[in-house]
């Protein structure tokens, strides 16, 4: 279930980070999706032109393009933790409204479901 964004500024702020900060290939991904939806569905064929424009871009064109595309769509998830950042809300594209770890050390990269592994 998709929750409608209700947030301060500060975790608006947060999110629009978090989504500059995202490495090249996520940016690209989502802003192909974006470009390839079709009434609630991927075209196929549009995503490859998508990627293609996607690679002559810098990262900070991609990041603005997204995060307007998630403003005006401004959906999260269930609980209102996470902001959609592609048009289907899943999972792996999505953003914390707080600010994101910034190393995969940080966040627990070793743990499983949170508990640290020895």
């Amino acid at each position: 279930m998709a929750w409608s964004w209700s947030h301060s500024g500060e975790a608006y702020s947060n999110a629009f980070q978090n989504v500059r900060n995202k490495d090249r290939k996520w940016l690209s991904t989502v802003f192909a999706e974006w470009e390839a939806q079709e009434g609630g569905e991927l075209n196929e064929q549009k995503y490859a032109v998508a990627e293609l424009k996607a690679a002559t871009l810098p990262n900070d064109i991609l990041a603005d393009y997204i995060w307007g595309k998630m403003e005006a769509q401004s959906l999260c998830s269930d609980g209102g933790h996470e902001a959609w950042c592609c048009p289907f809300g899943c999972g792996p594209h999505t953003v914390p409204f707080d600010v994101e770890a910034e190393s995969a050390e940080i966040t627990g990269a070793n743990s499983v479901h949170g508990a640290s592994q020895s």
